[in-house]
């Protein structure tokens, strides 16, 4: 299992429950007893990682190897310095970060440790306000 504290994120190995243990953990962008909520979703063998607080950034952490080993392979603010959510449409290959700083963002991650920016929300031709969640299916985004 996957836990966010406000250190970062702790990898728990729970192979035996009545043992379980800390395997891993990879410091956030951002720590503190301030920072209170960390989001974060795998997909295709990596973990993408958002916190809504303090100067953060998005994470994505390799887990292909696990139990051995977990690599941290992307920590950049250039998309991003909070996001509240993130939701991953795993038939498009598509992260979006939601209440990330006021936006809402979609990332391409076809190429998982180098996402690039599809299209960033509000903008000139619509106009959509602070999403605090979202689901998609079918290239349809429902948004709270």
């Amino acid at each position: 299992g996957v836990i966010g504290s406000t250190y970062g994120l702790h990898f728990i190995d729970v192979t035996d429950p009545t043992n379980a243990f800390e395997a891993f953990k990879v410091a956030g962008a951002s720590a503190g007893a301030y920072l209170i909520h960390r989001d974060m979703k795998d997909y295709n063998g990596y973990l993408y990682c958002v916190a809504d607080e303090g100067p953060s950034r998005l994470q994505i952490i390799d887990i292909q190897d696990l139990p051995n080993s977990v690599t941290q392979v992307y920590n950049s603010n250039e998309f991003v310095t909070t996001s509240h959510n993130l939701y991953i449409d795993t038939s498009q290959q598509r992260l979006y970060l939601l209440g990330a700083g006021g936006s809402a963002k979609v990332l391409d991650i076809s190429n998982p440790t180098q996402p690039t920016l599809l299209a960033s929300y509000p903008n000139a031709s619509y106009y959509m306000p602070y999403t605090h969640d979202g689901f998609v299916k079918d290239n349809i985004g429902f948004f709270n």
